[in-house]
């Protein structure tokens, strides 16, 4: 026969729905599936019968073929079932009008389903948590436990509204398969994103880094804040600090914003620190100076022309640093030199000073020399007077200076000689062209013989007294002008000195070199002094006579 010729094919390759009354989907209800209900093999031209075995089996009916079912697996996407080829029934072959028919058992597995849902009614789930429904492929038997799969992601930010989703978990951790679907529904909590606030401190002094300690005080908010919300900026508790090291004061200068809203993101708050260094000697000080006046042919000394320097810090210098030849000392003329004052801490500060180069002075020397002469006639100097006689020498000095000279004075003033004593009356000024002579007046009085001892007068009569004696010239003859005296007496003449001092710096004041005066340049009056003998001889001799008489 036309079946019996054909080899038994003992597979079927795929299944598709032949009727409406054998669709898949009643599978999971295999009581209302019919008998004899007819479903064809896809590549196969046989008829199959299915009937209905148990209930979670169904048996394919089929005409035997000589290859076996090579895929035992088929997938129902649209109802979430797998179904498993379970094997045929070798032991109830149908054999029937010339055909063999095997009985194929296909076993159907539900796939777990899972379901994702809010936690709030009217806020949707994002599709980005939409997309991670888990997948459970895997065959199940009856009796089987079913563990739900986590999500791969249980938080996620909804950047769009701000939201942040956390997985709660499932209805049920695990269930137990009877057969039927297992459906898994896992929760979904929706927050607003949390925000925070942070304080960061900077530096806005160039060069200069904010120290650690500083920034180490910036505030701390451990506040949450959620989107829309306006933040107000944490004043610091100190907004100054010293800062010893780099030797300055710090001083906070504000934020970048008093206020921010939070805009579905954290907020920063950036505080600006200004350095300001402590002023130096430089800084706090300025120096005062006055010109420097010189004379052709000398050189200046601008150190010494810092007025205020005693009021400096101690230990500051004054350096010159004017660049040669600036100053032209070969010609009169003004100029301006440069001198640097360095203080203690190492800052320092450049001051000019004007420098005046006047005319060269025109100089003059003078002789000066000295003699002694005796104001007694007939009685010549001794050699111990005139060993007194000063030495002469010369005086150069400006034209334009005034010159006063005094002249050296003997000492002794007075010398004893075996018939007498001579006494200094003083100087006579001899002008001489250029030069100055002083003469030394010297006046000699002789020894007095011893008087006899006078008999006391038993009435004693009053001394006439002299009539006054004018005094007497030692330089000049009687009446002649006495204005030559007063002249040395008024102009204070001295000896110059053999080596003149070298001519200061011009500006300071020009010193005179003045020898001591150790006697007097006014005549003594030798009239008096003889009339003064001469009484007191008179007086012995009357007092003599009368005790004689006596």
């Amino acid at each position: 026969m036309f079946f019996q010729d054909r080899k038994i094919k003992y597979s079927i390759r795929k299944l598709s729905v032949a009727t409406v009354s054998l669709a898949i989907g009643f599978l999971f209800a295999p009581a209302a599936l019919g008998v004899a209900q007819v479903a064809q093999a896809d590549e196969l031209s046989t008829t199959e019968q299915v009937e209905n075995k148990a209930e979670n089996q169904v048996s394919v009916v089929s005409f035997a073929t000589e290859q076996e079912e090579s895929e035992t697996t088929y997938v129902d996407t649209t109802n979430k079932v797998t179904w498993t080829f379970a094997g045929y029934d070798k032991e109830k072959i149908v054999v029937g009008k010339g055909r063999q028919t095997f009985l194929g058992s296909w076993v159907p597995t539900p796939n777990p389903e899972y379901v994702f849902k809010s936690s709030k009614a009217g806020i949707p789930l994002p599709q980005s948590i939409l997309g991670m429904l888990p997948k459970d492929e895997a065959s199940y038997k009856v009796g089987d436990t079913i563990v739900a799969k986590q999500p791969a992601v249980e938080s996620v930010v909804e950047e769009e509204k701000d939201y942040v989703w956390t997985f709660k978990g499932y209805d049920q951790k695990n269930a137990t398969y009877n057969g039927k679907r297992v459906t898994f529904t896992g929760i979904w909590e929706v927050t607003p994103r949390p925000h925070h606030v942070s304080y960061t401190f900077v530096s806005v002094t160039s060069g200069v880094d904010l120290p650690k300690f500083i920034q180490k005080k910036a505030p701390k908010d451990g506040s949450t804040y959620f989107n829309r919300t306006r933040v107000f900026a944490e004043e610091p508790t100190t907004k100054t600090y010293i800062d010893s090291v780099n030797d300055g004061t710090w001083t906070f200068k504000g934020y970048d914003a008093a206020s921010a809203v939070v805009n579905k993101a954290n907020v920063e708050f950036v505080g600006k620190w200004e350095f300001k260094a402590n002023p130096t000697n430089a800084e706090t000080y300025t120096p005062q100076v006055t010109e420097e006046t010189i004379k052709v042919g000398q050189t200046p000394d601008l150190t010494d022309n810092v007025t205020n320097l005693p009021n400096l810090p101690a230990g500051t210098k004054v350096v010159d640093i004017t660049p040669a030849g600036q100053i032209d000392t070969t010609k009169p003329g003004t100029y301006t030199g440069k001198v640097r004052v360095d203080y203690p801490d190492g800052s320092s500060t450049e001051v000019s000073v004007s420098v005046n180069v006047l005319p060269a002075p025109e100089t003059q020397t003078y002789k000066v020399t000295y003699r002694f002469e005796s104001a007694t006639a007939d009685n010549n100097l001794p050699a111990e007077v005139l060993s007194l006689l000063p030495q002469s020498g010369t005086y150069t000095t400006s034209s334009s200076v005034a010159i006063a000279f005094v002249p050296e004075a003997p000492m002794p003033v007075e010398v004893a000689v075996a018939n007498g004593t001579w006494t200094f009356l003083g100087y006579q000024e001899v002008e001489e062209g250029s030069n100055l002579t002083f003469v030394g007046k010297w006046v000699f009085e002789a020894k007095q013989d011893p008087s006899p001892q006078p008999q006391p007068a038993p009435t004693p009569q009053p001394a006439p007294q002299p009539n006054p004696v004018p005094p007497v010239n030692p330089g000049g003859e009687q009446g002649t002008d006495n204005n030559q005296a007063d002249r040395h007496q008024s102009e204070q003449p001295r000896k110059p000195e053999e080596n003149p001092p070298a001519q200061g710096p011009a500006g300071e004041k020009e010193k005179q070199a003045t020898l001591p005066n150790a006697g007097s340049t006014a005549p003594l009056s030798l009239t008096g002094l003889v009339t003064s003998s001469l009484l007191a001889g008179l007086a012995v001799l009357l007092l003599g006579r009368k005790r004689k008489d006596d």
